[in-house]
């Protein structure tokens, strides 16, 4: 009833509350789509990173929760958790088709957001192994190239970062 009258809000609060009645594993599953209706839906993404909490509560390796809250967290600049998040979603292993071109860039992505992270919590080293992991996947990956080469400097391997900067 509530979504054919575009009650989000009430969608929301409905499937939170299935999700507290039923088990853990069905609860992740209704937990995931309260998120994503607050997320996408009602454009609420701090709604959805709460909601996205109480799903990591019952699976604390969800890989979709895992990259929202690090991803959220980073835009925010809460650098600690966001690095926790990441590392947990890095240990996980998780099937990827590499070969599709969107599954790149989205790893991409994570790796770039990671070593940006670590960057700025001073890591550098760490920060370098995670820059290097986005231009693997994605070779123009042109923030990853902007964030590498000065680090290539800095640690004075002229080759590398002259191969970035022609890059």
């Amino acid at each position: 009833i509530h979504v054919r009258r575009g009650a989000w809000d009430l969608v929301v609060e409905a499937l939170l509350r299935q999700a507290r009645a039923v088990d853990s594993a069905d609860a992740v599953a209704l937990y995931l789509k309260a998120a994503r209706t607050r997320r996408d839906a009602l454009h609420d993404r701090r709604g959805a990173a709460s909601i996205y909490d109480q799903v990591l509560r019952v699976a604390p390796n969800d890989v979709e929760a895992l990259r929202f809250k690090g991803d959220f967290l980073f835009e925010f600049d809460e650098l600690d958790r966001a690095v926790e998040m990441y590392t947990t979603l890095e240990g996980i292993d998780q099937e990827q088709d590499l070969d599709d071109f969107e599954v790149q860039m989205e790893t991409a992505l994570f790796f770039y957001r990671f070593g940006e992270t670590l960057r700025r919590l001073g890591r550098t080293e760490d920060a370098l192994v995670r820059y290097k992991g986005a231009l693997e996947l994605n070779q123009s990956h042109l923030p990853s190239l902007e964030a590498v080469g000065p680090l290539f400097i800095a640690n004075e391997q002229w080759d590398d970062a002259a191969r970035t900067f022609k890059q």
